[in-house]
């Protein structure tokens, strides 16, 4: 009885485990495209920025009361974007941290594979390894990042949760 205890007390902490990695993995991945969002949302706010100045061109097509209302929610808009925009930087910022506390392989290899999605091969070619020891390289470097973020939690940060 004492073995299917154990067996089911190991089941459980290798799915949290599996649940945490998945966690980093969304991480990095979120790390990774923090500057096309960024720049898709600065495309925006200079859409935005152009209809007002066309709102305030056509400004006496239209009543004051339906100006208002527009103007107010493309910069409520804007406002919204310049916040996340801010979030991202303060997330990747946090990330760039994190990741700099790897062994120099490690990093080189999370860099590469989530930073600047570059294909496996490539990775493997530019650090001249297999592909089985890429994947062991970068399993490690995810239990490491684990281990990292569990000690900035226990210092007081929070986690972001998007």
């Amino acid at each position: 009885m004492g073995n299917v205890l154990s067996d089911v007390k190991q089941t459980v902490i290798e799915k949290n485990d599996a649940d945490e990695l998945l966690k980093v993995k969304q991480y990095l991945r979120k790390w990774g495209r923090v500057q096309q969002i960024c720049g898709e949302h600065q495309v925006r706010i200079v859409q935005y920025n152009r209809l007002l100045e066309r709102l305030e061109q056509n400004k006496c097509k239209m009543g004051a009361e339906e100006k208002e209302r527009i103007e107010k929610s493309y910069k409520s808009s804007i406002q919204n974007m310049v916040r996340n925009i801010e979030e991202l930087n303060w997330f990747a910022n946090r990330m760039e941290r994190i990741v700099g506390q790897l062994d120099p392989e490690e990093e080189m290899l999370i860099r590469m594979y989530y930073g600047r999605e570059a294909s496996i091969n490539t990775i493997c070619m530019r650090l001249c390894i297999g592909r089985s020891t890429m994947f062991r390289i970068r399993d490690k470097a995810l239990k490491n990042l684990l281990k990292i973020m569990e000690g900035e939690k226990m210092e007081g940060e929070t986690e972001d949760e998007d």
